[in-house]
Order: structure tokens, then sequence, then C-alpha cells
């Protein structure tokens, strides 16, 4: 099991990689959000859950350091 502090980590970084990860695996699915949406308020969209994943891989990283590993 993943230590409390640890799931901020991973949680921020599963999140960051994986939107950085949807042109490459699922190109239809971006195209038809973009259309439907737009591509400014896609873009901003990205940006703003870009941003917040960010922050959580950072204060997760922040967490993890100061609680020690479980041995």
């Amino acid at each position: 099991m993943l230590p409390p502090d640890r799931v901020w980590l991973f949680l921020g970084l599963l999140l960051f990689l994986g939107l950085h990860s949807i042109r490459i695996f699922a190109p239809a699915w971006r195209n038809a959000r973009i259309a439907s949406i737009g591509r400014l308020a896609w873009k901003a969209m990205c940006s703003l859950v870009a941003i917040a994943a960010f922050v959580l891989l950072l204060w997760g990283y922040g967490r993890a350091r100061a609680t020690p590993s479980p041995r």
C-alpha cells in the first residue's frame, strides 16, 4: 500500500503525464473536444489542469520528503 503522503505525489504525476499524453493515445477524442469547445477553450482548460497537476505534484513531493520512508 502506498503511504498517504505519497498518494498526492503520484496523483499529481499521473494527472500531469496523462494530460500531456492525450495527443499520443487519444487523438480522435482530443480533436472532437477541440471541435466542440474551440481551440482557445481547449488550451485554457489544458493549461489550468496542467498547472493544478504540477502544483499537486510539488505539494505531494514536499509532503513525501517530510515523511520518513516506511521500512
